[in-house]
């Protein structure tokens, strides 16, 4: 009896951990890569997902979700640290080679 216990807690706690581990796994789309993004301006020091968008003539990121100070996107300006999700995993993507190339108008800080 605690044999067949142990078994069936043991494969319990495997199921959980498998779907967390779902959960935690973005969808990827190769025409727009899931990033996700660390600001101060976000209220959060959690990482927040979103996607590459083009507004107003500057690269933004569309959070997935309203952040806690309820932002919905930033500019690269404003981004402190930003990865992208490819080959299943989290990879680090430098924010000012990007900002070298956006116009002059997306370069200032607070032009959010």
């Amino acid at each position: 009896m605690n044999k067949l216990l142990l078994t069936t807690a043991a494969g319990l706690a495997l199921l959980g951990q498998t779907r967390q581990g779902a959960a935690e796994t973005p969808t990827v789309s190769s025409e727009n890569p899931v990033v996700r993004v660390k600001a101060s301006a976000l209220g959060t020091a959690d990482w927040q997902s979103g996607k590459f968008v083009h507004a107003q003539g500057c690269t933004m990121v569309k959070l997935d979700r309203p952040s806690p100070n309820r932002y919905t996107s930033l500019m690269l300006v404003g981004i402190s640290h930003l990865q992208v999700y490819k080959a299943g995993q989290w990879a680090d993507v430098a924010i000012a080679p990007m900002l070298k190339s956006e116009p002059a108008p997306c370069r200032v800080a607070g032009s959010d």
